[in-house]
């Protein structure tokens, strides 16, 4: 969507082309007008927990609840994760399983040993916040998830080096789909979001 037009009076002289404009996530089960952020931690293609973040109010993280679960869907419990605001009421997604195999397949493709994958579950399908190699915010855990987590970052080191052995390039590894790249050619010289190198 071209919103230069409908910006343009309110668009800050230092601001410049192009610009973006967001669509509108419902989630599946219409919980609330702000859908669940499902953030998943993977370590190269194993995933370590799930953390599913509920945002009552838009940007108040003290009314944010949240629920840690194992790839397996299971529940971390409520001390998990000292001093966040543990909600067990917060419903699984049915599409829990997909969104799991979607975090292990792109924490392959970028070629780290972590990454945290970001997806909201919606009414069209699953689709990608973000992929962050450093989350911010609170990571403190119970000890034995903590050294649970530790444990499977140098084991996804250790796969990952193997692979770069058989051959595989230290590069993030991109897909046969088409990719549409939203910048236009008078970005001249910019690169896009794909032309990155890991």
């Amino acid at each position: 969507v071209d919103v230069t037009q409908m910006c343009a009076p309110q668009v800050h002289r230092a601001s410049r082309r192009p610009f973006f404009a967001e669509g509108f996530l419902e989630q599946v089960d219409g919980v609330g007008e702000i859908p669940d952020d499902i953030k998943i931690y993977a370590m190269y293609g194993k995933v370590g927990h799930v953390m599913i973040r509920r945002m009552p109010q838009h940007a108040d993280l003290r009314a944010a609840r949240y629920r840690y679960l194992g790839a397996d869907g299971s529940d971390l419990g409520e001390d998990v994760a000292p001093g966040q605001r543990i909600d067990s009421a917060i419903q699984v997604p049915d599409s829990f399983p997909d969104l799991i195999r979607i975090g292990e397949h792109l924490s392959r493709a970028v070629g780290l040993p972590f990454i945290r994958v970001d997806v909201y579950d919606t009414v069209n399908g699953p689709v990608l916040g973000e992929l962050t190699r450093a989350p911010g915010g609170r990571q403190r855990y119970r000890s034995d998830h903590d050294q649970h987590l530790g444990t499977m970052w140098d084991l996804a080191q250790y796969r990952l080096d193997l692979d770069v052995q058989a051959g595989r390039p230290l590069q993030i590894l991109h897909g046969d789909h088409p990719a549409e790249n939203p910048y236009p050619p008078e970005t001249s010289g910019r690169r896009g979001p794909g032309d990155r190198e890991a």
